[in-house]
């Protein structure tokens, strides 16, 4: 299974009924969006990595502001259950497999 970087982490935060978000986040691919589950791995600004169950989520942000277009108020974004803020520090590159990484930037279709 190729391993490709998918992004390099700007922003992380936790919601405790989620888990670790990571940010960036991405516009929901065009078609039908499937959420997905999968191995991702961590390789840390120091080299070290792990490798932690991910979630791929289209999720809703509820943004007041109706000038806001679309494809900020909804996106795929990655949660991982379980992982500490510390564990991903900003800087961090997330691994992903290639159909992974395909599903999020072209669709669960392509």
């Amino acid at each position: 299974m190729k391993m490709v970087e998918l992004l390099r982490v700007q922003d992380r935060f936790v919601v405790s009924s989620v888990g670790l978000i990571v940010v960036p986040d991405f516009s929901v691919p065009p078609g039908r969006w499937s959420d997905l589950v999968a191995d991702v791995t961590v390789v840390r600004p120091d080299q070290t990595s792990a490798t932690v169950s991910g979630c791929f989520g289209r999720w809703h942000f509820n943004i007041p502001d109706p000038s806001v277009p679309l494809d900020s108020r909804w996106r795929v974004v990655l949660s991982m259950r379980g992982v500490a803020k510390e564990d991903v520090p900003v800087g961090s590159v997330v691994f992903v497999p290639e159909e992974v990484a395909n599903a999020v930037v072209l669709g669960n279709a392509a």
